[in-house]
């Protein structure tokens, strides 16, 4: 904020006047000479651009020891130096760096995770999802590995939440976050419902799994719901928020590969989400700006 009051930016401006502003003092002492405070500057904006994006605010959110995300990561940390083979302890060690972007490791703590106990369930979810979410992808050897583990969770939480719509669910909710991975709050989960959507999409379903329509209408849905039990309208508001707007797209993406004779609906998906994107409560960024353009196109082109 100092670099960016020194450019005449105020505090309340968007992100992207910030990030002009933090480039143009980078420049500015460059062209002086001033190498070392450049550099410091340089750093300060790939830090700041990180915002830029939802998963890069988490991202800074769970490797930062002054948050209450990065604080729960020392903590798992601790206890996981203590007893390198407990299951749960590698779990949520392993959560919490698919949380700050590193897949690579949090899949080895998830993979030791499920070696010690094959029977826990969210640890063989979560281990599909690290797998799901490295930058190429699942390995080819594993992709079946990955569907199955994926496939598990959404079996797990579809039953919860039919007693949860009839009204007559009685059991008790648990007093900690940490110990219910499955409720709807947790964007890990949702964000597994996507990749699996996506992974499906390019394959035919293995027998006894949803098609990939079918996950994405799924995974569109639970995000509607999670909102919908969202108290304050916070930063994990707009978090699942952003995930209502991605699952949304994603199955608009889908029907429009296979849009034959399903135009008129593709049109009225257009005409939603475009409508969703300018009443969400998400200020605005290059990602929702982008999505919103994209939208609007496959809405003209399909009329």
């Amino acid at each position: 904020d100092a670099i960016c009051n020194l450019r005449g930016v105020p505090a309340t401006a968007p992100l992207a006047r910030k990030l002009k502003a933090v480039d143009e003092e980078f420049h500015h002492l460059l062209d002086g000479g001033q190498t070392a405070k450049a550099e410091h500057v340089q750093a300060l904006y790939a830090w700041k651009s990180k915002q830029a994006t939802q998963d890069g605010k988490v991202a800074q959110q769970a490797e930062d020891e002054t948050n209450t995300l990065g604080q729960a990561y020392l903590k798992f940390l601790d206890a996981l130096s203590l007893d390198q083979s407990n299951t749960m302890y590698n779990l949520h060690v392993g959560r919490m760096l698919l949380l700050q972007g590193k897949t690579t490791e949090a899949q080895v703590r998830l993979q030791l995770s499920v070696g010690m106990n094959p029977k826990n369930q969210a640890a063989r979810f979560y281990l599909g999802l690290s797998m799901a979410m490295l930058p190429k992808g699942p390995p080819q050897d594993r992709l079946g590995e990955t569907v199955t583990f994926l496939n598990e969770g959404v079996e797990i939480v579809l039953p919860q939440r039919c007693p949860l719509a009839e009204g007559s669910s009685t059991q008790s909710q648990p007093s900690m976050h940490s110990e219910d991975l499955w409720r709807l709050s947790n964007l890990q989960l949702l964000r597994g419902f996507q990749l699996l959507g996506q992974l499906l999409a390019k394959q035919d379903p293995p027998q006894g799994c949803m098609s990939a329509l079918d996950v994405m209408h799924n995974a569109t849905l639970l995000s509607a719901q999670a909102m919908c039990e969202m108290v304050h309208r916070g930063e994990v508001y707009r978090q699942v928020e952003w995930m209502l707007l991605t699952s949304h797209y994603q199955l608009l993406e889908h029907l429009t590969a296979k849009q034959s004779g399903k135009e008129d609906v593709i049109a009225l998906r257009c005409r939603d989400l475009s409508g969703l994107i300018r009443a969400c409560s998400i200020p605005q960024n290059t990602e929702l700006l982008v999505m919103q353009e994209k939208t609007c196109q496959k809405g003209v082109l399909i009329r």
